[in-house]
């Protein structure tokens, strides 16, 4: 996973267009931002192209590590990187404008408890009238998904769900 999220060779490195359509409808520019689940950095580098002074949080030791080699403090002054969890905030002393949990990231909670727990740490980093954000796979997903449609047996997949089973993201356990 680590070498995807980290490859500098493949269009992983782009915001994807729900990404982009936010930053553009709440005009995220010249912003304070927190952005969670930060992975090798593909989020928070493109906010930093809007004038953007990001903070990210990332939990994994590798994905955090290859960020901070690749977007190093002394180049991206406006980029403050912390390895941590986002079950607990409290180390961040700030507000921002703006806190995002993208690509799906919440639903790597083990319980609907942390999921609130997290959401519950975002909405007190967020300044009066600022803007929480975040990505989540919808249940039925998975059923509508065009590669489990090819496998016809798969259609009864439904009866067999147990979303609290998932463990990473995009994929789930039958």
């Amino acid at each position: 996973m680590v070498d995807k999220y980290a490859s500098f060779d493949t269009r992983v490195r782009q915001l994807n267009t729900p990404e982009r359509s936010l930053i553009d409808y709440y005009q995220i520019y010249n912003k304070k931002i927190l952005v969670i689940g930060s992975g090798a950095g593909r989020v928070p580098s493109n906010l930093l192209l809007f004038g953007n002074h990001v903070t990210t949080v990332e939990s994994s030791l590798k994905l955090y590590q290859f960020a901070m080699a690749a977007y190093p403090k002394n180049k991206f002054k406006n980029l403050h990187q912390f390895y941590g969890d986002a079950n607990n905030l409290d180390f961040l002393k700030k507000r921002f404008y703006f806190v995002f949990f993208p690509m799906n990231g919440l639903d790597l909670a083990q319980t609907l408890d942390e999921r609130g727990n997290i959401l519950m740490q975002m909405y007190k980093k967020l300044n009066p009238n600022g803007i929480l954000a975040y990505s989540s796979h919808n249940l039925t997903a998975y059923g509508l998904s065009y590669k489990l449609n090819q496998k016809r047996n798969l259609l009864n997949l439904f009866k067999t769900f147990e979303f609290s089973n998932e463990k990473t993201t995009g994929g789930a356990s039958f």
